[in-house]
């Protein structure tokens, strides 16, 4: 998951390795790998930059939005990246980039390491609401069955307080406004 810079010709390298979860200090709890992950990179250097071009192969498993059931998906990744030697600031602290060096990633000494940029990637690929299915049930508020797998006998109550009086309104547009409602 590194290579050392003296390893990369001017003509360029190729590397295939396969990477698992805790190498990539994925939590499970958000985003889980199955097997392994399979990565194939193709590195170029110009003077002290390097550039990766590659793909990163595999499975994820997250929870579905509405029941918490797994859900495995294909990952097939195609990356980019610049790899630039890090700059030594004689001033500590912030460090203000300039607009083509957010995509530029950077290595101190003289191994680079692609575990941040793999993790970033599969990271930044995975979805924010997963569904295990378009239709899912989900589970029932009261009893937390899961409602694609079984009907529950938990009563249907109808919503009470302050908002009951507009259950309704939709359905006849010409009746009495709540209080405070105006016709437009």
């Amino acid at each position: 998951m590194e290579v050392h810079l003296r390893e990369i010709p001017k003509e360029g390298r190729d590397l295939a390795f396969e990477v698992d979860r805790a190498s990539l200090r994925l939590s499970e709890k958000t985003i889980d790998i199955e097997g392994l992950v399979q990565v194939r990179f193709s590195l170029f250097r110009q003077a002290a930059s390097i550039y990766l071009r590659g793909n990163i192969q595999g499975r994820t498993v997250q929870d579905c939005s509405r029941c918490l059931g797994r859900v495995s998906r294909s990952l097939d990744l195609d990356v980019q990246a610049e790899y630039q030697p890090e700059r030594n600031s004689d001033t500590p602290g912030e460090v203000h980039l300039k607009r083509d060096e957010l995509d530029v990633m950077t290595y101190d000494g003289p191994v680079i390491s692609f575990r941040d940029l793999i993790r970033e990637q599969i990271i930044l690929s995975a979805p924010i609401h997963v569904l295990c299915k378009s239709d899912c049930r989900g589970r029932c508020p009261r009893c937390a069955e899961d409602l694609n797998q079984v009907q529950c006998a938990c009563p249907v109550e109808e919503p009470d307080g302050h908002f009951s009086e507009l259950k309704d309104y939709w359905k006849n547009p010409t009746q009495k406004r709540p209080r405070g409602q105006s016709k437009k």
